[in-house]
């Protein structure tokens, strides 16, 4: 077989809100995914859209993290085996070019399989400064890996786009 993608779309709505959700997956694995949110009419105030990726505890032995395009803060460590926040890109990864807790890569893994979450820009997130923008906490036999896309008040009076992608490993040759 060649080369090929699916794409695939989706609405949803909480009163006012309206969320849309493109996702292209590539044939390889590659989960590219593009969040549009905003008023059906008018205004809308959004607190918190977040999202939560539960990942097999037994896999997450290491971690790497990016806080930005330039590579001037790359992380990569045994990732803590305490119960609890294992990262937070607020404390852990500094970003320059974007918002100061954004990550734009967050990967672990172990010898055989990995995950990756990565975005090549904050555009859109709407993240505090003070806040993580993602962070990992391990919990029994998960670590619950979570992208805070929105995570202060906003009124929007009109749509806003972010995009992120999500990748397992092994990749497919």
């Amino acid at each position: 077989a060649k080369p090929t993608a699916v794409e695939a779309r989706t609405e949803l709505a909480a009163g006012n809100l309206k969320i849309s959700l493109e996702t292209v997956v590539e044939y390889d694995g590659f989960v590219l995914y593009r969040l549009t949110y905003g008023p059906k009419k008018g205004t809308v105030a959004v607190d918190r859209i977040r999202v939560k990726l539960p990942l097999a505890a037994k896999h997450a032995l290491f971690y790497s993290a990016a806080g930005d395009t330039q590579g001037t803060c790359i992380q990569g460590d045994l990732l803590p085996a305490r119960q609890g926040k294992v990262y937070d890109s607020a404390s852990v990864t500094r970003s320059v070019c974007c918002s100061p807790t954004f990550a734009s890569l967050f990967w672990t893994g172990d010898h055989d399989v990995c995950f990756c979450y990565a975005a090549d820009s904050d555009k859109g997130w709407l993240i505090r400064d003070d806040a993580p923008a993602v962070e990992a906490w391990r919990e029994g036999d998960t670590v619950a890996l979570w992208l805070n896309l929105v995570d202060k008040r906003f009124e929007l009076k009109g749509p806003r786009t972010l995009e992120f992608a999500l990748q397992a490993g092994p990749l497919k040759p």
